[in-house]
């Protein structure tokens, strides 16, 4: 079966690297670059190289365990796994100073000063009625908003960090995280046994990102290629897709995840044939972006990791 992926981020990539044995696997990414919200930079630092993240950064084996077996499965070995002592920091925009920076969960050489105060009672309360609900059972349909809006709390703490924080998590606005389920947006918080342990990769996240990408040479991933539309056959035979440069293709199945829940995820899927191959090299006849992260999977599976990391 043919099968196109949107998002060449680790979710989009761990299917391709998932489904490539068994079907043609085709992947869409409209930035020039893999990885999605995984960005690293290599930088050195007191005689060594370390990575800074500039999007995704924390795991956890406590909280992602699905995400910590498939580090091992990419072959990571135990010591690129670091903790660290976490806390959280939140500043309305446009605010020089937080107004909430928790305690951090372990020692650190370099300690922050806390800023408490109302909104540390508000995110209290808020995980205590959280993890009460999620103990009872609290129907997966129950969106986010009936369980804030009852809450003891001001409303611009409810808008700047009660509904704020998972919705950059879930990298929606306030109205859209308002409709999510509310099992789904507090089970970060309260669904770990005991108190979740904070990890960085030592390598930088974005790494698993190309380590998913090298795992994966029979697919294809072709960056700048954003989706502008997709159209239902109307004959059910094929799903034909129109990219940002006006190409078109077709294929056989389309993953995709619909935005009102993150509970929920469709798939259509119908029957096709390839309708177009795309080239190695750009017009020029200078190798396309697509065709450099084939060479840099290639190095990867050679040497186990990038040229610039």
């Amino acid at each position: 079966m043919r099968i196109g992926i949107a998002g060449a981020g680790i979710a989009g990539l761990a299917v391709a690297w998932l489904l490539e044995d068994d079907h043609e696997c085709v992947v869409l990414e409209s930035r020039d670059r893999i990885g999605g919200h995984a960005r690293s930079v290599p930088i050195w630092l007191n005689g060594k190289q370390v990575s800074i993240e500039l999007g995704s950064q924390d795991i956890s084996a406590d909280v992602f365990p699905l995400h910590r077996r498939l580090l091992e499965l990419l072959g990571y070995p135990g010591e690129q796994i670091r903790p660290i002592p976490a806390s959280l920091s939140v500043r309305r925009s446009g605010a020089v100073e937080p107004f909430l920076v928790t305690p951090a969960d372990g020692p650190t050489e370099h300690p922050r000063s806390t800023v408490l105060g109302p909104a540390w009672e508000a995110l209290g309360c808020f995980l205590e009625h959280a993890l009460d609900r999620y103990e009872s059972g609290d129907d997966w349909d129950v969106p986010l908003a009936d369980l804030v809006e009852p809450l003891p709390v001001p409303d611009d703490l409810k808008r700047d960090l009660l509904y704020a924080r998972p919705a950059s998590l879930f990298c929606c606005d306030i109205e859209q995280v308002k409709e999510l389920s509310a099992r789904v947006a507090t089970h970060f918080y309260v669904a770990a046994s005991g108190e979740a342990r904070w990890q960085q990769l030592a390598s930088g996240l974005e790494s698993s990102a190309w380590a998913l990408a090298a795992g994966s040479p029979r697919a294809r991933i072709k960056t700048g290629a954003a989706l502008r539309r997709r159209a239902a056959p109307a004959n059910g035979s094929n799903w034909p897709t129109r990219r940002a440069n006006g190409t078109r293709s077709t294929a056989w199945s389309w993953p995709f995840r619909r935005r009102r829940r993150a509970t929920s995820s469709r798939r259509w899927r119908a029957p096709a044939t390839c309708a177009r191959r795309w080239p190695r090299s750009g017009p020029s006849g200078r190798p396309t972006r697509s065709t450099s992260i084939r060479s840099t999977c290639r190095r990867i599976r050679r040497t186990g990791r990038p040229a610039t990391w």
